[in-house]
């Protein structure tokens, strides 16, 4: 996504938090819809292009910068290494 080349992704959980279908993306289920999506991006350039767009913003938003998730994991390690090892029951 943050390189410019448009995304087709399986429907798994993993991809659909960060693919939006026909937006950020291209999500598919089956072969059936692999192919048809790999001819959609083939042959429709403006759908190529507003894909491409929309994901390269979408990898410039602060949830996706490394800075923000950094820190996020940071916070995530103090908080846990602030709570007892073996609470009380």
């Amino acid at each position: 996504m943050a390189i410019g080349c448009p995304v087709l992704a399986r429907n798994i959980p993993a991809n659909l938090d960060l693919i939006e279908h026909e937006r950020t993306g291209l999500i598919f289920s089956t072969q059936a819809e692999l192919k048809l999506s790999l001819q959609k991006i083939t042959e429709d350039s403006d759908l190529r292009s507003r894909l491409v767009q929309n994901a390269m913003q979408k990898m410039r938003s602060p949830e996706y910068q490394f800075d923000w998730e950094a820190a996020s994991y940071l916070r995530l390690l103090k908080e846990i290494s602030s709570r007892p090892l073996h609470p009380s029951p």
